[in-house]
């Protein structure tokens, strides 16, 4: 397999997990060593503004957190018919 081959399977792992609402195959995308960092305004492009909001990859707290953030995507997309 080839890396663009492997960076084509996490981009479709990643589709795959939003579009199941899968927590799991979603984390499995994220390496261990990963930070995830946020601009405060979808214009921000100047990462020194960005902010560090979820730390360190830590599997069951980001877990819960993706958990939680996904049922409120679904709920709010059932509600609008």
């Amino acid at each position: 397999m080839t890396i663009e081959d492997e960076i084509v399977e996490i981009v479709n792992r990643e589709t795959n997990a939003w579009n199941s609402k899968d927590t799991e195959l979603l984390l499995s995308i994220f390496h261990e060593d990963m930070v995830w960092v946020w601009p405060e305004a979808n214009f921000e492009h100047d990462p020194i503004k960005w902010k560090i909001g979820m730390g360190r990859y830590n599997h069951e707290r980001w877990g819960k957190f993706y958990k939680s953030f996904l049922c409120k995507i679904a709920l709010e997309k059932e509600s609008l018919g």
